[in-house]
């Protein structure tokens, strides 16, 4: 959805639930813009439900890819909190099983990059942003894409240790200049 895009704010339905707006009016079709700036509840369920499966799939596929690392750490590392150790997971990165940490790498790649809106994976960050009230704007910026970004880097270091450096780097260039295409 566009900042301008038209979305109706009508009595609907979903699943039972009959959400209202806070004075109990409908406002018809308003834009999105329009529709944010008003909290009009019923156009914020519609978008909600447009942008969560792009978000929950991102961060289904970041978990899998964790689950992942851990089960090919588990077999070096052992069981525990230990295997999830970002200076163990360095350490032991050479004798981890490169087929499955490159698997994993993919995943936590496409999952958090979605959550950091690398391309092709960002189109709800830009409209998140724009029509975000200031502070959660700012814990978007500040917060959310910097921890994904972190995942990323301290992923991409493993995968270096590992001797994987050039299969993680050639993806990471490849999802960087879509993103700079997609800018």
């Amino acid at each position: 959805a566009h900042p301008e895009s038209l979305i109706e704010d009508r009595p609907t339905g979903f699943g039972g639930y009959v959400p209202a707006n806070f004075d109990r009016d409908f406002q018809g079709t308003v834009t999105v813009r329009r529709a944010l700036q008003l909290s009009l509840n019923v156009p914020a369920i519609k978008l909600l439900g447009a942008v969560v499966g792009v978000i929950v799939v991102g961060i289904g596929l970041a978990f899998f890819g964790t689950i992942l690392v851990y089960l090919v750490a588990q077999e070096v590392i052992g069981d525990g909190l230990p295997a999830m150790s970002w200076d163990l997971l360095v350490k032991s990165a050479p004798m981890l099983d490169s087929k499955l940490l490159s698997l994993a790498f993919v995943f936590l790649l496409v999952g958090y990059g979605t959550k950091m809106g690398l391309a092709p994976m960002h189109t709800w960050l830009p409209d998140a942003h724009s029509e975000a009230p200031s502070p959660a704007s700012a814990l978007l910026s500040g917060v959310l894409l910097n921890c994904a970004y972190l995942g990323i880097f301290k992923t991409n270091k493993i995968m270096v240790a590992a001797g994987l450096g050039d299969f993680s780097g050639t993806i990471l260039m490849v999802f960087g200049l879509l993103s700079i295409m997609a800018a």
